[in-house]
């Protein structure tokens, strides 16, 4: 070592102690020579011979730099596995020769940081490598105090789905804890169908580049530890770092959120079902009065050769008709036909009803026995075909609609076919609640709700569940 060098280690000793080293590598005697240089300046060293160090001795130490000897394959992946298990902030150099970097430079550029000619050296750069010690460590912390404070939950993985960072927010979610996953892939996170499924729209997304959630973010089923399924929005993005590619998700749980959707839902049926009872033993009945006399009053003008039959004659029919519309709103209301027929009897009654009160034509076609199914499921797939036929006629301005119940192997689809104007392509802001209540009244019941645009005109809309 050098006068100069000497000193500069000397002023430096201060700095070096304060960072503890391990030096790697496979050749135990240069292991030996290097060391021996360090502790001069410095007691806190580890070696660590490759192969046959113990990683597990390692597991309590705490290195803020590790100095590698040589670049061996052996040393390289040793050094990824071991910066693999820490959770701190920690530089990595290689102490070679110039031919010896020159000779593998690409793969020291994707393992260290820095290259040191002379272990000499180290001395003198003890400032700088602890200066970029504490802005990694700045860094490290900042991010870390965003992850383990943000409500959603935020995983990351690599390209493989294998789990990299797991923050505490989607430990509560999930009910893992970090050890638990980390090193294990993101389909255990999921039910099947998906879980079988995700290496496949892994592999698509980077053939076609077409997303079905990255970058777009949606509504998907997510499973507990314990085996509960639970809604969770999932937000993900790709990030391309060092040439390899990583997904970070963003995780939020709205089960509460559900909940309270349901009990809304809940309310607006019971509410309609209200208004629908009022309307049937109310306006029904006092429309049906209305009826009774101004029938009576008719055949009283009629015998007395008044010439306001013909007015009260239509005055008549013009009551008679509008308890015939408030009959139909109010069956539309309380499908009672649910309770007595079952779901297929009451869609023939739907669009009956439609075309007395709309004039425009409505048929229905059933293929397959329809399975007896709960009160709930039938309401809801009740409530879908209404909404989908009365917004085809409304909005749409369909001449025909069309509504198919099929029921092939264990599955059940409900359609709805109009030949109206379609949707537009972007719906607008305030298109109102119709199809975000259709697509969570088939969330509920666990189907899929579909909205496609027809070749030529008009727009297919499809519920599909699957039977247990």
């Amino acid at each position: 070592m050098t006068e100069s060098q000497s000193t500069a280690s000397a002023a430096n000793t201060d700095s070096l102690q304060r960072i503890s080293t391990l030096i790697l590598g496979t050749d135990e005697a240069r292991l030996e020579g290097i060391s021996n240089l360090i502790r001069d300046v410095s007691e806190s060293v580890c070696v660590f011979a490759v192969p046959d160090g113990d990683i597990e001795s390692l597991e309590q130490e705490s290195f803020g730099l590790i100095l590698m000897v040589d670049a061996a394959e052996e040393t390289l992946h040793m050094l990824d596995e071991i910066l693999a298990s820490t959770d701190r902030s920690v530089l990595s150099l290689a102490c070679l020769p110039i031919n010896e970097v020159e000779a593998n430079q690409e793969k020291l550029l994707e393992h260290v940081d820095d290259i040191l000619p002379h272990p000499e050296e180290l001395a003198l750069r003890l400032p700088f490598v602890e200066q970029r010690l504490r802005k990694r460590e700045k860094s490290l912390l900042q991010n870390r105090a965003i992850l383990e404070t943000i409500v959603d939950g935020i995983i990351t993985i690599e390209g493989r789905g294998i789990i990299i960072t797991f923050n505490p927010s989607a430990e509560k979610i999930f009910g893992y804890s970090e050890q638990e996953v980390i090193g294990k892939n993101i389909s255990m996170l999921m039910p099947q169908p998906d879980r079988g499924a995700h290496q496949s729209y892994i592999r698509r997304y980077e053939e076609s580049g077409q997303a079905q959630i990255i970058g777009i973010g949606r509504e998907v089923v997510g499973v507990r530890k314990n085996g509960e399924q639970f809604p969770m929005d999932l937000a993900v993005s790709e990030v391309i770092s060092d040439g390899q590619k990583f997904y970070t998700g963003v995780v939020r749980d709205i089960t509460y959120r559900r909940q309270l959707e349901h009990e809304i839902l809940r309310v607006s049926d019971q509410e309609r079902r209200r208004i629908g009872q009022d309307l049937h033993d109310d306006l029904g009945q006092m429309l049906t009065g209305l009826g009774l006399i101004s029938k009576s009053l008719t055949n009283r003008l009629e015998q007395e050769g008044s010439k306001h039959v013909d007015d009260m004659q239509e005055l008549t029919e013009l009551i008679k008709e509008a308890d015939l519309n408030a009959r139909t709103i109010a069956r539309g209301l309380v499908p009672v036909e649910l309770d007595v027929n079952g779901l297929e009897h009451a869609l023939r009654m739907l669009v009956t009803d439609v075309e007395q009160l709309f004039g425009s034509r409505c048929t229905f076609h059933q293929s397959g026995t329809v399975p007896v199914l709960e009160m709930s499921t039938m309401t809801n797939l009740y409530r879908i075909a209404q909404e989908s036929v009365s917004n085809a006629i409304k909005h749409g301005k369909a001449d025909h609609v069309r509504v198919e119940l099929q029921t092939e192997s264990s599955r059940l689809t409900l359609s709805v076919i109009d030949d109206g104007i379609g949707l537009p392509s972007d719906l607008p802001r305030d298109q109102g609640m119709g199809i975000p209540i259709m697509k969570y009244r088939a969330r509920v019941i666990g189907a899929t709700l579909e909205i496609v645009a027809n070749e030529c005109v008009g727009t297919t809309i499809t519920c599909s569940l699957r039977l247990e």
